[in-house]
């Protein structure tokens, strides 16, 4: 097994179970906060949301399909968010996961840092005999045709957050 670069300590991974989006963006922000000033380390959260759609920078407003009154009917909270990317749904029995990263101890590279998290999804695939794939010209994760991994990141003093 490769061992770790000497100067990035260890992760952690806070599981946070079934959490609502506003909350769990609100526990990012103070990890954060907390990160950027040396208080913890790396951290993965781990998450689930209540059925929810993220809204995030590069979204157009038309690409939520459903109207906002069959959404508050059918329980789906609709938030916008300061991550990258477009319209992303999140709900029960789907794990997220928002990485709270020092990108300073990596080179302050975010396409490099995309291709890192794609990667670790490809490489945790292959446990379960898929084979994941990139698609030129976007970020995020395929089986098949299927996307199975959606990324979009924001960055606070090059700490990383969102996923």
């Amino acid at each position: 097994m490769e061992q770790p670069a000497a100067n990035i300590p260890p992760a952690r991974i806070l599981d946070l179970g079934l959490v609502d989006y506003d909350r769990a963006r609100l526990i990012q922000l103070q990890l954060v906060d907390k990160r950027v000033d040396g208080r913890i380390t790396d951290t993965f959260v781990f998450v689930e949301h209540p059925p929810t759609i993220t809204v995030g920078r590069g979204a157009l407003e038309n690409n939520v399909l459903a109207s906002k009154e069959t959404l508050k009917q059918r329980g789906v909270q609709v938030c916008e968010t300061e991550r990258g990317g477009d319209v992303t749904f999140h709900g029960p029995g789907q794990q997220v996961i928002y990485p709270i990263i020092n990108l300073e101890q990596r080179g302050r590279d975010l396409h490099r840092f995309l291709r890192d998290l794609e990667e670790v999804v490809i490489n945790f695939l292959e446990n379960y005999d898929l084979n994941g794939e990139r698609l030129p010209g976007k970020t995020g994760v395929w089986v098949s045709d299927k996307k199975i991994c959606a990324i979009g990141i924001a960055v606070k003093r090059w700490v990383s957050y969102h996923g």
